[in-house]
């Protein structure tokens, strides 16, 4: 093989490589283009054709993960408060490590998506414990939990539970 064959042959692979490249990069960004209350308004889609996001102005994400505290105070506050109000959706990633989940699953609360899998957290919005406020079409605050602003976080909660 001579070196001209050579070259010509190293420049289609390259060639290819830088093609290939633009590809992935393409599809990689037009993946995480998608919005928050878009990757929400699919991932409930996928859950039930029934759960349409329009319906809700908040959604709450209940995990065994972060800060213990948070976790056992946003499910108090809950069991309390936001079992069968329409306007809230409660998404349930808890395997009952912290807090009793057995109320989330009875069959009379009608607002509460079971989602073992972890699929909620695949969607990279929050990581533990979260409030999501909706408004207009749009994800407003995603407020992950934490025990330094848990006291302000659940009274905002409680404020959009009443409105």
């Amino acid at each position: 093989m001579t070196q001209q064959n050579v070259d010509f042959t190293f420049l289609r692979l390259k060639n290819k490589l830088i093609s290939l490249i633009a590809y992935i990069s393409i599809i990689m960004y037009s993946c995480s283009a998608q919005t928050p209350y878009e990757k929400l308004k699919i991932y409930l889609t996928n859950i039930s054709d029934t759960l349409k996001i329009d319906n809700y102005d908040c959604i709450l994400y209940v995990s065994d993960q972060g800060c213990p505290t948070c976790s056992k105070s946003l499910d108090i506050v809950i069991k309390e408060y936001a079992f069968n109000k329409e306007h809230i959706l409660i998404i349930l990633n808890a395997k009952g490590q912290r807090f009793d989940i057995m109320p989330y699953l009875d069959d009379k609360v009608n607002n509460v998506v079971k989602d073992f899998t972890s699929d909620f957290y695949r969607l990279r919005l929050a990581t533990t414990s979260c409030i999501i406020t909706l408004k207009n079409n749009e994800v407003e605050q995603i407020i992950e939990l934490n025990g330094l602003e848990l006291s302000t976080q659940l009274d905002l909660l409680q404020k959009i539970i009443f409105q």
